[in-house]
């Protein structure tokens, strides 16, 4: 991966697929697991067999235990995403510790503590802040923060809905914006299970869509999807 060190600051920053990796795009998907759309967005990936990362939030998790096993039982990657989603740069460094502890106790039940450590901050604040540097490397030496190249902003889609049609019709534009993006292949995809403090009713029908059209998308160009692989 394309680690960035900044001046000062103790964590690498992946922001890009490694060289070796360039070849396709990795699909990330934070804020899960839940019951009303991680299932959905199992089946879809299982469909056009792609794997992906998943950031998981440890307070969701620790209520839909079966979506973590699910997601190891489809092949996909098992990361951490914080326990509560609240902002690490407001927090103190024992508070980030006991973040990454609950959530990484939980995800250790279901495959190996991976190292290097990849995990994704709440909200992707906090990356540039010397304090949340110093609080996860003194937590793990080895852990890596994941941002991003390319958000699609999937957690406003269902806020301009209000049925099925108009979600079609918005995943439909927002692929056409994602497959004119340049350098497509080595990009880091942002998605999202329902996002979190999202209420609207259709908000879990919007990542399947999603994922479902953009797969379709990407085959047809010869871009290959796939999960972040080894954070070095």
């Amino acid at each position: 991966m394309f680690l960035a060190r900044f001046k000062g600051l103790r964590v690498p920053v992946v922001h890009r697929l490694a060289r070796q990796t360039r070849q396709r795009m990795a699909l990330t998907i934070d804020d899960g697991p839940t019951d009303d759309c991680t299932p959905a967005l199992l089946a879809v990936l299982a469909k056009h067999r792609i794997r992906a990362s998943f950031f998981v939030v440890g307070e969701r998790a620790s209520r839909h235990p079966d979506g973590l096993k699910a997601i190891i039982d489809g092949g996909h990657e098992l990361l951490s995403h914080g326990f509560s989603h609240v902002r690490f740069d407001r927090l103190t460094t024992q508070q980030i510790a006991d973040e990454m502890d609950a959530t990484e106790d939980m995800l250790a039940a279901f495959r190996p503590t991976p190292s290097p450590y990849p995990m994704r901050l709440p909200f992707g604040e906090g990356w540039r802040d010397r304090a949340v540097h110093q609080a996860l490397y003194e937590w793990r030496a080895d852990c890596r923060i994941v941002h991003w190249t390319l958000s699609v902003a999937d957690w406003e889609i269902a806020t301009r809905c209000s049925d099925i049609q108009d979600i079609e019709r918005e995943c439909d534009q927002t692929v056409a914006r994602v497959m004119s993006t340049p350098r497509l292949p080595g990009q880091i995809m942002l998605l999202h299970d329902t996002p979190i403090d999202q209420t609207h009713a259709l908000a879990p029908e919007v990542a399947p869509i999603l994922i479902d059209k953009l797969a379709h998308a990407c085959a047809e160009k010869g871009v290959l999807v796939g999960p972040l692989g080894t954070v070095i």
